[in-house]
C-alpha cells in the first residue's frame, strides 16, 4: 500500500480535518491523544493485520514515523 493511501486512511479514520503530509508533526494534531492512539492501534489491526502498542506509538514524533511502523511490523 503506497503512503499516500494509508495517510489518507489515518486522515478518515482519525477525523484529521487538515491535510497531513509525511513530515506533518503528530504532537500538532490535536486528534492524536490517548482516543486517537487506541484508534490507531484498531486500524493497524483491522485495516492493515499489524499488531501496535502505545510503547510503539509513543516513539512516534511524524505522519511518517506511523507509517514506518506499519510497514516494519
Amino acid at each position: 500500500m503506497s503512503n499516500k493511501k494509508i495517510i489518507k486512511n489515518i486522515k478518515n479514520q482519525l477525523n484529521i480535518k487538515i491535510d497531513i503530509e509525511e513530515k506533518t508533526q503528530l504532537k500538532k494534531l490535536k486528534e492524536w491523544d490517548s482516543l486517537g492512539h487506541l484508534t490507531f492501534i484498531a486500524i493497524a489491526d483491522n485495516d492493515y493485520k499489524t499488531k501496535i502498542t502505545g510503547d510503539d506509538l509513543i516513539k512516534c514524533e511524524k505522519v511518517a514515523d506511523i507509517i514506518e511502523l506499519l510497514k516494519k511490523k
